[in-house]
């Protein structure tokens, strides 16, 4: 989300067209989870001992981190929230990948803004409230 992105709101505007057009169908819109252009990068935590020639292990508390410094997540769910008003569902789920406002790099996060599919897979279950 950047704050004068077109795309962005152009997106949001497409999705509100069709619900108009379309008032029988369900649209769920599965809000971001925290994420950032470059400190989720699990990388950037295990420093030289993430290179695997090192034997050194690296403590996992290393890469348990705290929700992102920089916001955007965050506030593109507030637009999208704002823009949407209550004409889709919205299903935060933060606070699932997130528990406490700490995010575990190794176990979530393939890159500073994917989740991995092993961890979708094995957790996701807000995705289950879309087939009901």
């Amino acid at each position: 989300y950047a704050e004068h992105s077109n795309e962005f709101i152009e997106g949001l505007e497409r999705i509100i067209s069709f619900s108009e057009t379309h008032p029988d169908k369900r649209i769920v819109v599965l809000l971001d989870p925290p994420w950032d252009d470059g400190s989720y990068d699990i990388r950037q935590h295990g420093g030289a001992g993430f290179n695997r020639l090192f034997s050194d292990s690296i403590p996992y508390e290393q890469f348990v981190v705290d929700y992102p410094d920089d916001d955007k997540w965050l506030r593109g769910n507030q637009k999208v929230l704002e823009i949407l008003n209550g004409r889709v569902e919205t299903i935060e789920i933060d606070h699932l990948v997130c528990p406490e406002k700490k995010c575990n790099l190794l176990l979530s996060y393939k890159d500073e803004n994917h989740l991995r599919a092993s961890f979708v897979k094995k957790n996701a279950s807000w995705i289950d409230t879309i087939f009901k």
